[in-house]
Parts: C-alpha cells; structure tokens; sequence
C-alpha cells in the first residue's frame, strides 16, 4: 500500500522567535529534551506510536528548511492552490 520510495511522516516542534536570544533557545532546548527523555513522556508518546527525536535548534531549522523545499516542490509540480 501506498507509494513505492515516497514516505510521510507527521513531526512537532517548538518555535520561538528570531530575536529570541541564544541563551533562552538553549535553556528552552535542554529543558524540553530532558522532558523527551523523561520515563513519562515516553510512556505517553509509545502509547501514541510515535518518538521523540530532539535535536539542536540548528537541526531543526534544517530539516523545516528541507520539509519546505520537498513540499513546496510537490505542491507546484501538483498545482495544489487553496481556495
């Protein structure tokens, strides 16, 4: 079932804004990847069939940056418009 070599995942994250300094990113950043780590919320998420990848917020920025330009393609090779 599905497309042979095409894969779609759902993913989540947590955005702040760009004049948001460094050094609240990275206590904001620790902090939420101790909680994904966490017995709990493990718990919570295996119970949903999902994991919790946490990264750097520069690996984040890349791979919403990636998400784009591979949706932003499929999206103009379809014609997708909304009305």
């Amino acid at each position: 079932m599905g497309v042979p070599g095409f894969e779609v995942t759902a993913w989540q994250g947590v955005l702040a804004p760009k004049s948001t300094p460094a050094a609240i990113v990275e206590r904001l950043n620790n902090a939420i990847r101790l909680a994904l780590v966490s017995d709990d919320m493990q718990s919570q998420l295996m119970a949903r069939s999902a994991k919790a990848l946490g990264s750097t917020p520069a690996d984040y920025a890349r791979f919403i940056q990636e998400e784009d330009m591979r949706w932003g393609a499929i999206i103009r090779a379809a014609d997708i418009r909304l009305h």
